[in-house]
């Protein structure tokens, strides 16, 4: 019978993950397509942030630092609707999710991969 390994990580970041609520701020702004940012707290909690890999775009005639972090956390049924429009607040950090997923399809841990722009 074959095991399934038990993976632990030490939880230690406390992150937030915020979900935006677009809102049409008046008429005007609806004629334009303008739209207001709401950012609302979707999960909290503490999680495991690993650091991967970094590079730099070279963008409008300016250079952009781009780092790219791994933030495990635990599933649960708030964590599973966690998706791409969504970002990661991570003490004065503000990640933005590239990919979310369900890392062994256990339902044990979700994984976020978050780029963080400078």
């Amino acid at each position: 019978m074959a095991s399934v390994k038990q993976r632990v990580y030490a939880l230690t970041q406390k992150v937030t993950v915020k979900k935006d609520i677009a809102t049409v701020t008046d008429d005007a702004a609806r004629d334009f397509g303008d739209r207001a940012s709401q950012w609302v707290v979707l999960w909290e909690g503490f999680s495991h942030i690993a650091t991967g890999m970094s590079r730099e775009v070279w963008k409008a005639s300016t250079t952009i630092a781009i780092c790219t972090h791994v933030v495990r956390i635990p599933w649960d049924r708030t964590s599973s609707t966690i998706d791409e429009t969504m970002q990661v607040t991570w003490g004065t950090k503000t990640l933005t999710i590239t990919s979310a997923v369900d890392e062994d399809n256990l339902h044990r841990w979700m994984l976020l991969i978050c780029n963080e722009a400078k």
